[in-house]
């Protein structure tokens, strides 16, 4: 079997994996809980979650998603975090 992955993530959002295998078997990917607009193959995936994928015999590539928007979470305290406050002060 080979994995071969091609991306410019996180500059991109897409990101290709090349899979060959000489029998069928189930291919797993991690999909981080901030991804909630994440696709694998085109379709939807639940996020935060090792999603699976059934591979038959020979090559396969599946191109993944994870969609980049931009938002601000508050964190447990109320606070904001510190990427967004310096994002904020260099836009001054």
């Amino acid at each position: 079997m080979s994995v071969e992955v091609a991306t410019t993530y996180p500059f991109e959002e897409a990101i290709t994996h090349t899979i060959t295998a000489t029998k069928a078997f189930d291919y797993f990917i991690r999909i981080p809980g901030w991804a909630d607009k994440a696709t694998v193959g085109g379709k939807n995936v639940k996020n935060g979650i090792m999603h699976k994928v059934s591979l038959k015999a020979g090559k396969t590539v599946l191109m993944l998603k994870f969609p980049m928007d931009v938002r601000v979470e508050a964190a447990n305290d109320g606070a904001y975090g510190t990427y967004f406050i310096a994002a904020c002060c260099m836009c001054w």
